[in-house]
């Protein structure tokens, strides 16, 4: 899409009516709607999240977005991640699915990264890291999946400290 067209689109999308953008996503992603986010974090166990430009009710979300037509979630959270924060994926793992926003499927890897995060498109507005009981605002949707995620997390944890 060119750069114009972008931006225009994403001034436009937060004034439009919910059910108006959910047709443009279901429009859009007909083959059935996909979305691969990242949880990443730092050396303190906090979690990166980010402000969406695009988002009219100011709640965060993690990086990622949707999946490419033929493309596999665990690839496009890689693109997602690139593409939104300048940071090189060196490796994923799937921790959580269920649905998002829009009534897709969605994914969460655990992402490990390289580099350090910047806003890399004018889809985001800002990125921060969240400890645990300082999470931000989020929708259910992504509320319940952060919470899946960061649980899969705690039992991996607790599983390698008693192998140890």
């Amino acid at each position: 899409m060119p750069k114009k067209v972008h931006r225009a689109a994403l001034l436009l999308w937060p004034r439009l009516p919910w059910l108006v953008r959910h047709a443009i996503v279901l429009a859009m992603f007909w083959h059935g709607p996909l979305a691969a986010v990242a949880i990443i974090r730092d050396a303190d166990g906090r979690v990166l999240f980010v402000r969406q430009s695009y988002r009219r009710d100011g709640r965060w979300g993690l990086p990622g977005g949707f999946c490419a037509h033929n493309e596999r979630p665990s690839r496009a959270v890689v693109r997602e991640v690139r593409e939104e924060l300048g940071l090189r994926v060196t490796g994923v793992r799937l921790l959580a699915e269920g649905a998002g926003e829009f009534g897709e499927a969605a994914f969460v890897f655990a992402a490990e990264v390289s580099g350090e995060p910047s806003i890399a498109t004018a889809e985001l507005l800002a990125w921060r890291y969240f400890g645990r009981d300082e999470l931000p605002p989020l929708s259910p949707p992504t509320a319940e999946l952060v919470r899946d995620a960061l649980c899969r997390l705690d039992e991996t944890a607790r599983r390698v400290v008693q192998v140890q």
